[in-house]
């Protein structure tokens, strides 16, 4: 009798125990939640219709996730039929071997390149060794700048990625990656089969909807990673970036000026290329030495200051996205002014020279004469060419400025004594110098100082 009441027991105990596992089921496809398995595909669970609207790459690992994977692309199509020369290899002087050389970094652009694009483009695209060897050509070689980045949700394991580049400061073209979060991979939709299918950002998420989940094969070619990118890498990203721009395209370089500071600063695009010229060198070979940064509601501040001593502030809308200003005295931004006013009349003194020296700094003389004191100009700088040649011949080029002693023996005047090194130490020479500052309203001042 014992023995028939434990299998009862044991039979209503697994009665209750299908029965929960049947109900938990059946909520979870009540919620939309399925167990996947790789192999099967399914259909898109509704509920990610928040995730679906194209908008731009705000986080830095994505961005730099899909610029690495363009760089890899573009490497390989330069592998195309290359020149010697233009491969990292050993100097060859034997024909033939310069030849086996070229044929294997062919091979190599061309598998690699089939393993980076997507398969529906090479099939719409008919792609064989041939025709890629053809198709690609055209694009080695070149430079290009990621002008826009866009994405949206696919799927719930998949982006997609638009972006638009410019080729060689000249050509407007445009590539898809599509990335498979499951699987950590990518491929990629190149410039003929956007351009023969006409896809723009209007109509992307259009032409690439899909009602099945779809993953991308991994292969030892399209892994995909997100690196991790710090405060301070991205100070010097957009600092290097501006430095190029800079170099390689002046109007753009002045289109990223921020508005209100252009129209103050250099108001006109001549005004600007004058300047570049001027201080052109400076842009070579940028380093930076400090930075700091700000979070707002709707942007990031990356303050950057260069071996010269120089201050640039960016102002980031998303990633890569940006405008500059180069001084942070033509424009007084929110928090100098809160500083100034907080300060004591010493450090108020110390803050204008300080900016004083900005400017010479800057090379830019026409405002660091303007604040002279009348008298003081009027007695020994009639015009801004005699202030600006007796600035070079008694200071350097880039300015260190070390206060060594502070007076005020005259209520509205403040005396510092002041040595005066060269920033890049090119030079050992030391220079002392006395500078009277006379402080006004808001944030204004006039100085004068001594004269060897």
């Amino acid at each position: 009798m014992k023995k028939d009441n434990k299998i009862i027991l044991l039979i209503i105990i697994t009665i209750l125990i299908i029965i929960t596992i049947i109900a938990m089921l059946i909520i979870l496809l009540k919620d939309g939640i399925v167990i996947e398995d790789k192999n099967i595909t399914h259909d898109i669970e509704a509920g990610h219709e928040d995730e679906v609207e194209l908008k731009g790459v705000t986080t830095r690992g994505q961005y730099y996730a899909i610029k690495n994977i363009i760089n890899k692309y573009y490497t390989n199509i330069n592998y195309l039929d290359a020149k010697i020369e233009e491969l990292d290899v050993i100097e060859i002087e034997n024909e033939q071997e310069k030849q086996k050389v070229i044929d294997e970094y062919t091979k190599i652009g061309v598998e690699a390149l089939k393993k980076l694009l997507d398969k529906e483009s090479i099939e719409y695209l008919q792609l064989n060794d041939k025709r890629i060897l053809d198709n690609f050509k055209p694009y080695k070689n070149t430079t290009y700048n990621i002008e826009e980045m866009y994405y949206y949700k696919e799927a719930i394991n998949t982006n997609i990625y638009y972006v638009k580049l410019k080729i060689d400061n000249e050509k407007d073209t445009s590539i898809v990656i599509k990335t498979d979060l499951y699987n950590e991979t990518f491929s990629i939709y190149p410039e003929q089969y956007i351009e023969e299918k006409s896809i723009n950002e209007n109509n992307i998420q259009e032409k690439f909807t899909t009602e099945e989940i779809q993953y991308i094969e991994p292969n030892n070619e399209n892994a995909y990673e997100e690196p991790y990118i710090t405060d301070e890498t991205m100070a010097q990203y957009y600092l290097y970036d501006y430095g190029d721009t800079v170099l390689n395209n002046v109007e753009e370089a002045y289109a990223k000026l921020e508005e209100e500071y252009k129209k103050a600063k250099f108001p006109t695009l001549n005004e600007y290329i004058e300047y570049i010229n001027e201080s052109k060198k400076r842009y070579e070979m940028l380093e930076l030495k400090k930075y700091y940064t700000k979070e707002n509601d709707d942007n990031t501040i990356y303050v950057c200051i260069d071996q010269y001593g120089n201050k640039y502030t960016f102002k980031e809308t998303s990633i890569m996205k940006y405008t500059v200003k180069l001084d942070s005295y033509t424009i007084e931004d929110e928090e100098y002014r809160q500083n100034y006013s907080t300060s004591d009349n010493k450090e108020r003194g110390i803050l204008s020279i300080d900016k004083f020296f900005e400017m010479l700094n800057m090379q830019d003389y026409e405002t660091a004469y303007n604040v002279l004191d009348e008298g003081f100009k009027q007695n020994y700088f009639h015009n801004q060419s005699d202030f600006e040649n007796y600035i070079k011949e008694h200071t350097f080029k880039y300015n260190k400025v070390v206060y060594t002693q502070y007076s005020n023996k005259i209520s509205s005047l403040h005396t510092y004594n002041l040595e005066i090194t060269d920033l890049t130490e090119k030079s050992g020479e030391l220079h002392k110098l006395t500078i009277i500052v006379k402080l006004q309203e808001d944030t204004k001042f006039t100085l004068s100082f001594t004269i060897e």
